[in-house]
């Protein structure tokens, strides 16, 4: 009975770690906002492409990094966003892995009032992997695993499946809403082939508005977040000068972040952010860092721009 107990219980933290993990918790989330909001793909309208890296309590003995690679364009005779996101994120030295691609569709519709209607539609594939080997249970706790009638099923190694999500986008003025379900269809992460755990339903909302004074924008934030029972508020403060980028957020019993970025010829852009966890985690780690880096085509195409500019955070 022990032994069942052990492990199920290191199933259930393994299903909750994958479901937590399958969409990437970029601090930046303006910086690459179509990973969490497809509705904004093609906001720009030119070609974006986007780079990001966050390696997750550098401080704990384990590894928890994100890599997301994005690229997303305004196809001006079709009127629409277009979008392709690529994640992989490498969990506890491996021992998890969680690759992703999504793509993103997002028509822009521009009323004479000038507000701008945004709806999307997303597709995702997602593969978990597990190596069993890393594991460290003993030798009664492995055969106990692999016995195919003790656990109802085969246990696998991978996952693979598809999900669908939606959303919709207004703009206004320079101001935005932007709200988007994902994981639509609820795919199953589970490694037995006879049970089922349901991925839930992430629902997601964004508001903020851009205030330009002379050379100087100011974009104060919020995001709100639900996945299952967890729940996430972010609240954040945006400020570009010219070509300088300075931000900083506070997501409610979680962490505080700040960032800061530079452009290069208004094409490129670097920026790097710090986030350190306020909830009882930061007794265990140090904070965590992100690396981003966009590069802007097109960018004067200034008549098909939806929004003057996305900040950082």
């Amino acid at each position: 009975m022990k032994t069942i107990t052990t492990v199920f219980t290191f199933l259930f933290l393994l299903s909750s770690l994958c479901y937590s993990q399958v969409r990437t918790p970029f601090n930046q989330e303006l910086a690459s906002p179509t990973n969490m909001f497809p509705a904004l793909t093609g906001w720009h309208g030119g070609l974006q492409n986007t780079v990001n890296y966050r390696n997750q309590w550098p401080g704990i003995p384990a590894t928890y990094v994100f890599y997301n690679v994005g690229v997303d364009g305004y196809a001006q005779k079709l009127k629409s966003g277009f979008g392709l996101n690529l994640a992989h994120n490498r969990i506890g030295t491996g021992i998890v892995n969680i690759n992703k691609a999504d793509l993103n569709w997002s028509p822009k519709i521009r009323l004479k009032n000038e507000l701008i209607i945004m709806p999307s539609v997303s597709v995702g594939y997602f593969q978990i992997s597990i190596d069993w080997a890393q594991t460290t249970f003993n030798d009664r706790l492995s055969r106990w695993l692999i016995d195919e009638s003790s656990t109802g099923g085969v246990i696998n190694s991978n996952v693979n499946k598809l999900s669908l999500g939606s959303g919709l986008g207004l703009v206004y003025k320079d101001a935005f809403l932007v709200a988007n379900v994902a994981d639509v269809t609820q795919p199953s992460l589970s490694f037995f082939t006879n049970n089922e755990h349901r991925l839930a339903r992430t629902y997601s909302l964004l508001l903020g508005k851009n205030f330009l004074a002379n050379n100087w924008t100011f974009t104060p934030r919020m995001s709100y977040m639900r996945w299952g029972e967890f729940n996430t508020l972010n609240i954040g403060m945006n400020a570009q000068y010219k070509g300088f980028y300075l931000g900083a957020n506070y997501v409610w019993d979680d962490r505080v972040g700040i960032a800061g970025g530079a452009e290069i010829s208004n094409r490129v852009r670097f920026s790097y952010g710090y986030d350190f966890t306020t909830s009882r985690l930061g007794f265990t780690h140090i904070g965590s860092h992100e690396f981003m880096v966009r590069v802007w085509l097109f960018k004067d195409r200034a008549d098909n721009q939806f929004l003057s500019n996305l900040p950082l955070i």
